[in-house]
């Protein structure tokens, strides 16, 4: 008679330990993952939101009349800066236009939680409200909200003469050391 192999039952400490580190790993994994979609989708919301203020920038300036002090380069070929906030006074076209300090930055605050905006600029804060209404006195400031800086630059006879380069950068001011500030750029010529 030959001698009965026992069957094996169950799990040895050894697979039990293998098991448990696989499963380790991809939770580990799995939760680097959920990190990883938290950061972008912030980054995503910022850049979102920094595009829509740099059209609406660039929208408000296009409208302007060419004799607008606000789009006029009064000095040189270039108004504004890209890196510090610039204020100059503009005699544009004084029988037409006026003479009147402008401002070449901004801030703009948008709420997350009601949708109200804040925009500041040359010392002038406008809110609006959800429901659309414009107040000159900003509303409750909301526990979430994204506040941006905006900076415009305008080049006369660029990149052909007679013509205008007006170029927006919004730059994020999180407040927060966890958030990374960004920056979104975008130009457009006018003539």
């Amino acid at each position: 008679m030959s001698p009965r192999k026992k069957q094996q039952r169950g799990f040895s400490i050894v697979e039990a330990i293998i098991a448990i580190s696989i499963l380790a790993v991809g939770l580990l994994a799995v939760a680097a993952l959920l990190a990883n979609l938290a950061s972008t989708t912030t980054t995503s919301r910022y850049t979102g939101t920094q595009t829509l203020l740099a059209s609406e920038k660039l929208e408000d300036l296009n409208r302007l009349s060419v004799c607008d002090a606000e789009i006029a380069v009064p000095v040189g070929n270039v108004s504004g800066s890209l890196t510090g906030d610039a204020s100059q006074l503009v005699n544009a076209s004084p029988t037409v236009c006026g003479t009147e300090n402008v401002s070449y930055f901004d801030d703009v605050s948008i709420s997350s939680d009601n949708g109200a905006i804040v925009e500041t600029n040359n010392g002038v804060t406008i809110a609006q409200t959800p429901d659309g209404e414009v107040k000159t006195v900003p509303p409750p400031a909301s526990s979430d909200m994204l506040k941006f800086h905006r900076r415009w630059v305008i080049e006369q006879d660029q990149p052909i003469p007679g013509a205008r380069r007006i170029t927006v950068m919004v730059t994020t001011q999180t407040g927060t050391a966890n958030d990374r500030a960004s920056t979104f750029q975008t130009s457009m010529v006018r003539q």
